[in-house]
């Protein structure tokens, strides 16, 4: 399984409040979904999974890897940065069609201008 390579990937905090100060959000399951409001060369990806909702380290980084997998197999996502934030726990649900689901939703808020 290959990673998401470096220029892919929202690494710094003036990153994270560049899409929390300008984008769209919306919920999928448990997850709140950020959009970036501006174009980038190509889709990116910030993932926040709070200490204070999955305890254990090895939870939170399987939930990470299992969302980068679901980002990396979405091509069509349109080029903009995107931050995933998990508010609360985890129920049995999947992260399969997290990022269909981004697509659908964005599609619909377009659609609806």
């Amino acid at each position: 399984m290959a990673s998401l390579s470096r220029d892919a990937s929202i690494k710094t905090k003036q990153n994270f409040n560049k899409v929390f100060r300008g984008s769209n959000s919306f919920y999928v399951n448990s997850f709140r979904i950020l959009v970036s409001n501006y174009e980038t060369d190509k889709p990116k990806l910030g993932i926040i999974i709070p200490k204070r909702i999955i305890p254990l380290a090895t939870r939170r980084n399987a939930l990470k890897r299992q969302v980068r997998e679901a980002f990396k197999r979405e091509e069509i996502l349109e080029n903009r940065d995107y931050v995933v934030l998990l508010t609360k726990q985890l129920k049995a649900e999947s992260t399969a069609n997290l990022f269909h689901s981004i697509y659908n939703n964005s599609k619909a808020k377009k659609g609806s201008k």
